[in-house]
């Protein structure tokens, strides 16, 4: 994590942004901004999943930037390029391992200064070079010295929940920071006359065996999904029922590729989902996202009239009656809940790579003497571009006729089931520092009192937390909310000091939000503060609406589980199965709030990761 340090406040803040590196691509001058943006991911985290001078699993970091040229970028009509960076690890900072492929190269920026503005929505060349534009005429009209060759924008946030972005611009006259021959690779100059060598043969269709199709896919735990079933299983490919549902879909009629199609409709999709509806209200991020490819595709090579169909199915607590998008292009799709033949496929989704995935499936199809739709197939993707082992689909549409009757679908993909987050406990201790684990980060010294069935009673000790307060959407909101908590841990605070990495993370929750509409929720999130730093008089914080709060100590009532952070509707259910076991048991608590502890980072795989639901004990 780069240490920043706020130095004045205006509409926007002064930073001083520590040395940092980064693996980087700069996209092919005049490439569509969404297929350009999508594609130079690719290359980047295969980079960091091995694809290095030595051959190197690198952890991915919290952020990623891209550079842009202010003039080309704000232009409409103009050729620009692009060059989109993953943050590096410190570990890897001393002798970064070099890139395999030769659009990539790694960047080196000393400490800089920088004017910051942050915005909300997603990064989409329209939305960025608007606020680029905004953020321009406001430091101009503060007379302030800044570069205006080049802005930055960083975003914190996955793919499917990318909701905060900062765009930088450079304090004062360009400097060296920036070397010629750095320029030249931002600029693009060299990168169209290379040879796009593809590292992992991109001609590899990495087919998955079909058993690896399951009727929950791992891309569902901690989303909701579709409801599946498995009803037959061929030699290559799977025949599957999905229950009738309503999607929200946005459709292109004059698409080039399958790329730039299916994220510029993510973006317009996910617009809706985070409150761009008639009701105004925010819904959960749902898997996969499913895009109808017209199977004249096929054969139109690069021109730019092919049709696609791209949509993500709505939560289950709004099928009864979703809201209206605001927006024209997206409108809510009731499917019947056809069957479908499912092929898997590991890697990235490219256009190129579908294309030959679509011929091999139709063999197979014409091989097994099945039926299918021959107007369209579908791609379903489940993991965002940071994932490196990815799972896939294709499907084929099974003509309505053909159809089995009454199929029972016994396994529900799209709430809380306990089975699906086992409890676990007293796993709390193999997470935290000890002599068995010194490379662990600290944690409170929590003491078991007593165990139930699936639930502990724990006593909390004295110290400090560093707290956030902030109204929000939902409870799987994270990673901008947290970063003045980083900032805190990292050196903005009175002190100026640097801690170390703590566990867990904590968010507070009011029950009285936990089943309300809208992003005017109180929420609480909280780091530890570290024993060596809180010996009676901790580092104050500097930001505003960052807090210590200083604990005397408490009993809680503690369920543990494992698996990624669950959404509000899961929330909800296990929030109530929680309740319903205290209240078996004749246990007394305070229902006013709930705690939510996560143990482990974005690098832990998520059905690995520790998770802790609290309910404070209500003492007589």
């Amino acid at each position: 994590m780069n240490k920043y340090c706020i130095k004045e406040r205006f509409a926007f803040n002064l930073m001083i942004v520590s040395d940092t590196k980064g693996v980087c691509i700069t996209s092919s001058p005049g490439e569509d901004w969404e297929a350009g943006t999508y594609r130079t991911y690719l290359p980047l985290y295969r980079y960091l999943d091995g694809e290095n001078s030595r051959q190197a699993k690198i952890d991915a970091t919290l952020s990623t930037f891209m550079m842009m040229q202010t003039d080309t970028f704000l232009c409409e009509d103009c050729a620009q390029t692009v060059t989109t960076c993953l943050t590096l690890p410190k570990a890897a900072y001393d002798n970064p391992p070099q890139p395999k492929d030769g659009r990539l190269f790694v960047y080196e920026a000393p400490t800089s200064n920088f004017y910051l503005m942050a915005f909300s929505g997603y990064p989409t060349k329209k939305h960025m070079g608007k606020m680029a534009a905004k953020f321009m005429t406001i430091l101009d009209e503060e007379s302030v010295e800044y570069t205006k060759d080049m802005f930055f924008a960083t975003g914190y946030d996955d793919f499917a929940a990318n909701n905060y972005t900062e765009i930088a611009l450079m304090k004062g006259k360009p400097d060296d920071s920036i070397t010629p021959e750095m320029w030249e690779k931002i600029a693009g100059a060299g990168n169209t006359e290379k040879e796009e060598t593809n590292t992992e043969a991109e001609d590899d269709l990495d087919i998955l065996p079909a058993s690896r199709v399951q009727d929950v896919p791992s891309g569902c735990q901690g989303r909701e999904c579709p409801v599946f079933k498995i009803v037959r299983t061929f030699d290559g490919f799977v025949e599957r029922a999905t229950k009738k549902a309503k999607y929200a879909c946005m459709n292109t009629v004059s698409g080039c590729d399958y790329e730039s199609a299916s994220l510029k409709a993510v973006y317009r999709l996910m617009d809706y989902l985070g409150g761009q509806n008639s009701e105004g209200i925010t819904m959960e991020t749902p898997s996969p996202v499913v895009t109808w490819n017209d199977l004249t595709n096929l054969e139109m090579g690069d021109s730019c009239g092919k049709k696609y169909k791209t949509c993500v199915i709505l939560p289950e607590m709004h099928q009864d009656n979703p809201p209206t998008p605001t927006n024209d292009e997206v409108y809510v799709y009731n499917s019947r809940g056809p069957h479908v033949y499912v092929m898997p496929f590991g890697g990235y989704a490219t256009d190129d790579k579908i294309e030959q995935l679509a011929r091999t499936f139709q063999d197979r199809l014409d091989a097994a003497g099945v039926p299918y739709k021959t107007k369209y197939f579908k791609v379903v993707v489940y993991d965002g571009p940071q994932k490196a082992e990815r799972y896939n689909e294709m499907w084929f549409a099974k003509p309505r006729n053909d159809e089995d009757e009454d199929v029972k679908f016994d396994v529900d993909t799209s709430t809380y089931k306990s089975a699906t987050v086992p409890a676990v406990t007293f796993m709390w201790d193999r997470k935290c520092k000890s002599s068995d684990c010194p490379t662990c980060p600290e944690c409170p010294d929590f003491q078991v009192i007593k165990s139930f069935n699936n639930f502990d009673e724990r006593l909390t000790p004295q110290g400090t937390w560093v707290d956030k307060k902030f109204l929000g959407c939902s409870s799987k909101q994270g990673p901008p909310e947290m970063l003045p908590l980083f900032r805190y841990m990292t050196g903005t605070n009175t002190g100026r000091v640097s801690m170390e990495r703590t566990s867990p993370v904590m968010t507070v929750l009011w029950q009285k939000d936990n089943s309300k509409f809208g992003c005017d929720k109180d929420f609480h999130v909280a780091f530890w503060v570290p024993e060596e730093h809180d010996q009676g008089n901790p580092p104050y914080p500097i930001e505003e609406d960052v807090t210590l709060y200083k604990t005397q100590g408490y009993t809680a009532y503690v369920r543990s589980f494992m698996g990624p952070k669950p959404n509000d509707s899961d929330l909800i259910q296990m929030t109530k199965s929680f309740m319903s076991a205290l209240d078996g048991a004749g246990l007394k608590y305070k229902p006013d709030w709930i705690k939510l502890l996560e143990y482990d980072g974005p690098e832990v795989e998520p059905e690995k990761r520790l998770n802790e639901l609290w309910m404070v004990k209500k003492e007589e």
